[in-house]
């Protein structure tokens, strides 16, 4: 599959409202995350973790793999999946896969709820 000029994933780097989207989805992700972890009684050491793992999805759905799907929803199951993974990964001795599952879920349902409302209402200033 060949992308064209307009379709290059790296263009959407210097888009001001790709990086303004990117700021709404890591606060709007810390802050569901920082929730669960207090709720679960869970060191905060983890949002170091959370952190991480949404600038790699993030930036790996974005440009890369936005490129080849068109659905949403595979991205979504992606940063999902790579979320709860990695974010164990780095927490084994503090979550349970299930936990962070759980905890991913949390985030991207929170995100991608509250950022539709944030993005309508900021999107008139971005362009």
């Amino acid at each position: 599959v060949k992308l064209s000029q307009a379709q290059k994933p790296y263009s959407n780097i210097t888009r001001k409202d790709a990086w303004a989207s990117l700021l709404i989805i890591l606060v709007l992700e810390l802050a569901a995350a920082w929730a669960y972890i207090s709720y679960m009684h869970k060191p905060l050491r983890i949002l170091y973790a959370v952190a991480a793992a949404n600038i790699l999805s993030t930036f790996s759905t974005w440009f890369f793999l936005a490129g080849y799907l068109r659905e949403t929803v595979f991205l979504w199951i992606f940063c999902l999946l790579f979320e709860s993974v990695f974010i164990w990964l780095l927490n084994r001795k503090y979550l349970t896969l299930t936990n962070s599952f759980n905890l991913s879920l949390a985030m991207n349902v929170t995100s991608y709820s509250l950022g539709m409302v944030i993005s309508f209402w900021i999107a008139p200033w971005l362009f």
